[in-house]
């Protein structure tokens, strides 16, 4: 199995909605760079592979094999979700009250199940990258 499609599986098996933009803000390139790295287009350096492996607790022993968990916490595909909308709220042109809306929901989500986090996270993470284009768009 190469990069790009190792790739793909971890994006597709997150246990949440994890984009080309989640990826690219947690590594530090380009949304474009993630798409050229998913094609096939591109090859990461080692330094790149090792931050992502890193940046979204992928488990060594599966990216080497192929074998055991694809992650090693998934609460750390969460924290990343989060991370990245904080980043979309302060920089997207986003009402300050954003922010205070995005901790109140953190805190809700908290008092969850996994499960029930993780598909409520979804949810809210959908509504507010389609506010945030709606926004940017006037």
């Amino acid at each position: 199995m190469d990069f790009s499609e190792k790739l793909r599986i971890v994006m597709t098996e997150a246990p949440q909605h994890l984009t080309q933009e989640v990826v690219a803000h947690a590594i530090g390139v380009s949304r474009s760079h993630v798409s050229s790295l998913l094609s096939g287009r591109r090859r990461p350096s080692r330094g790149l592979e090792q931050k992502l492996l890193n940046k979204l607790g992928i488990n060594i022993e599966w990216w080497e094999t192929g074998r055991g968990r694809i992650f090693q916490d998934d609460q750390i595909i969460f924290e990343l979700n989060q991370e990245f909308l904080r980043s979309k709220i302060t920089t997207d042109r986003f009402l300050p009250e954003s922010l205070a809306i995005a901790e109140s929901v953190d805190e809700l989500l908290s008092e969850l199940t996994q499960r029930e986090r993780t598909k409520t996270a979804n949810c809210v993470f959908d509504f507010i990258e389609q506010l945030a284009k709606q926004i940017n768009k006037s």
